[in-house]
């Protein structure tokens, strides 16, 4: 039997990152949840819902070879419907009488 509770619990720590690319340099915080009361029971109950409600990584890479086709894809998507758009309306001119 497996113990889903931390039975040894501290505090939640916390430490600050700072965005040195953006104005005024923001402060990211980062907090450590490993040591959480909650924190075993949340990633087995993570585990079991995974396994009956598998939820499909449909914006992950898995390699460079998946990208290209993707892309190529979206690139044809892209182009029928700026074809089929030109054709329904006809060319204006964009100069300012």
């Amino acid at each position: 039997m497996e113990i889903y509770i931390n039975l040894n619990p501290t505090a939640l720590t916390i430490r600050g990152l700072i965005k040195i690319h953006k104005t005024n340099s923001p402060i990211r915080p980062v907090v450590n949840w490993q040591n959480a009361p909650a924190y075993i029971l949340e990633k087995m109950l993570s585990k079991k819902l995974q396994a009956h409600i598998p939820l499909p990584y449909t914006f992950n890479i898995t390699n460079s070879i998946q990208l290209i086709n993707d892309l190529k894809f979206l690139m044809t998507k892209i182009y029928v419907s700026h074809h089929l758009i030109s054709q329904i309306y006809t060319p204006t001119s964009l100069e300012m009488s």
